[in-house]
C-alpha cells in the first residue's frame, strides 16, 4: 500500500494548495471558497461510518479504495470545465466522499495486514510514503513554477489518482475478522460505548479541528508578517520534512510504550505550537515553529487509528476507522470556519491564541479520559535511567494511564 499513499498524496500536492487560487481566478469570494471546503468535509463526515460498516459487512476494502481513487481522477478531469457555485459544490461534495473513503478503507486495509503488536509502526511506515509523495511534488513545483494557467495542474492530479487506483488494485488484501453474522451500522455506532472511544473522538476532533484551522490560516499569517510566497513554501516544506521521520518514530514508540503517552505528547505539543504562532513577530519565526508539525500531525495521523484498531474487534475494523475519520472530517469543516470568524474579530495572532486555548482543553480531555489500549507495553518509567525513575514516578503513572481490555473475550 506504500505506492498507493505515495501517488494519492502526490495528487494532493499538485492540486489542493492551488485550488483556492483557481477558484479566485474564476471570481469566487473567500467566503464561497470556505463554504466549498466545508461542503467537502461535511460530506466525508456524514458518509464514513456507513462506508466502513459496509466494508466490514462484505469483508472487502480494495474495491472501495480503487473506486474512490477512480472517482477522484474523474473529478480532477472535470474541474477545468466546471463553472458556477452549484457545479463546484457538487464536485467538492464528491471529492470529500471519495477522498475520505480512500483514506478510511486504505487504513483498514493496512491494519488487516499488520501483526497485532506492530499496527502503529506498520501503518506509520506505510502512511509516511504519502508525506514523501507530497514533499516531492511540492518541492518540484516550488523549484519549477508552472507556466500558464493553473488548469495544467489538473491532468497531473488526475494521473496521480489513476496510479493510486492501480497501486491499490495490485496490493495484497488481508483477511478481516470472520463475520459469523452480518455487520450492521448500529454495531459501528455501538463502538462509542467502548472504554475511551468517546473521549478519544471528542479530544481528537478538537485537536484535529485546531490543527486544520492553524494550517489553513498559516499562509495568511506569514503574509501578514511580511513574508512572501517563497516563505510560505519553505514553511510547508519544513513541516513535511519534520513529519516523515517522526511519523516512523512515533508509530514505533506507540507500539512499544502504548498509545496514551504518545497521544498525550501530541496534545501538549499543539497548544505550545499555536501559542508560539500568536507570538511570532516576523515571518521567519514561523519556520522553526513548523518543526512542531512532527509532534502534532505525525501522531494525529497514525496513533488514533491504531487506538481504534486496538479497541474494535477485527470484524468491525473499518467501522472503527470510519467513525474516527467521520469525526476528523467534521473537525476539518468546523475548525477553519471558526478560525475565519475569530480572525475577523481578534486578528490572526488573537485567533492562534484562542486556538491554543482550545487545544489545551483537548489536552486536558486526553489526560482525563483516554485510557491505554496496548497490552504488554513497556511503561514510560521503564524508558528512564534507573536513578530518575523514583523521581518521575507520579508523572509516568499519569502518562501511562489506566489499561482497558481492547477486545472482548471470545471475539476475533
Amino acid at each position: 500500500m506504500a505506492p498507493f499513499y505515495f501517488f494519492i498524496y502526490a495528487g494532493v500536492g499538485v492540486s489542493t494548495p492551488f485550488l483556492p487560487l483557481w477558484l479566485r481566478g474564476l471570481g469566487f469570494s473567500y467566503g464561497s471558497i470556505g463554504m466549498l471546503a466545508a461542503i467537502s468535509a461535511i460530506t466525508g463526515a456524514l458518509t464514513q461510518l456507513s462506508l466502513g460498516s459496509l466494508s466490514d459487512r462484505f469483508q472487502r476494502r480494495k474495491p472501495f479504495v480503487v473506486g474512490a481513487c477512480l472517482g477522484l481522477a474523474a473529478i480532477f478531469a472535470v474541474y477545468p470545465r466546471a463553472h458556477g457555485f452549484g457545479q463546484f459544490a457538487v464536485l467538492y461534495a464528491l471529492f470529500g466522499f471519495c477522498s475520505f473513503t480512500a483514506n478510511t478503507l486504505a487504513s483498514a486495509m493496512v491494519m488487516d495486514l499488520a501483526e497485532s503488536d506492530r499496527v502503529a509502526r506498520v501503518f506509520a511506515r506505510t502512511r509516511s510514503w504519502g508525506s514523501i509523495g507530497f514533499l516531492i511534488t511540492t518541492t518540484v513545483l516550488s523549484i519549477i513554477p508552472i507556466l500558464g494557467d493553473l488548469s495544467r495542474l489538473f491532468p497531473s492530479a488526475c494521473a496521480f489518482n489513476l496510479l493510486a487506483a492501480l497501486a491499490a488494485g495490485l496490493a495484497r488484501e488481508g483477511t478481516p475478522g470472520r463475520n459469523t453474522t452480518p455487520v450492521r451500522l448500529r454495531e459501528g455506532v455501538a463502538l462509542l460505548g467502548r472504554p475511551g472511544v468517546l473521549a478519544l473522538l471528542v479530544s481528537g476532533g478538537l485537536f484535529w479541528g485546531c490543527l486544520q484551522a492553524s494550517t489553513g490560516s498559516l499562509s495568511l499569517l506569514i503574509k501578514s508578517l511580511g513574508g512572501d510566497r517563497s516563505t510560505v513554501s519553505r514553511a510547508f516544506l519544513v513541516a513535511v520534512v519534520a513529519e516523515i521521520p517522526l511519523m516512523w518514530v512515533m508509530g514505533r514508540l506507540s507500539d512499544r510504550i502504548g498509545r496514551r503517552p504518545v497521544l498525550v505528547l501530541a496534545s501538549l505539543a499543539l497548544p505550545v505550537r499555536l501559542y508560539l504562532y500568536s507570538l511570532a513577530g516576523a515571518a521567519v519565526w514561523v519556520l522553526p515553529i513548523q518543526a512542531f508539525h512532527g509532534l502534532t500531525f505525525s501522531i494525529a495521523a497514525v496513533v488514533p487509528m491504531a487506538f481504534m484498531s486496538d479497541i474494535a474487534p477485527a470484524r468491525l475494523r473499518a467501522s472503527g476507522q470510519g467513525l474516527l475519520n467521520a469525526v476528523y472530517a467534521g473537525a476539518s469543516a468546523v475548525g477553519p470556519l471558526a478560525a475565519g470568524h475569530l480572525s475577523d474579530r481578534v486578528g490572526l495572532s488573537g485567533m492562534y491564541a484562542y486556538l491554543g486555548g482550545a487545544a489545551l482543553f483537548a489536552a486536558c480531555l486526553t489526560l482525563i479520559g483516554v485510557p491505554e489500549t496496548r497490552q504488554g507495553t513497556l511503561s514510560v518509567q521503564g524508558l528512564l535511567p534507573r536513578r530518575l525513575r523514583p523521581l518521575a514516578g507520579p508523572l509516568c503513572r499519569l502518562l501511562d494511564g489506566r489499561m482497558v481490555t481492547a477486545k472482548e473475550p471470545g471475539r476475533p
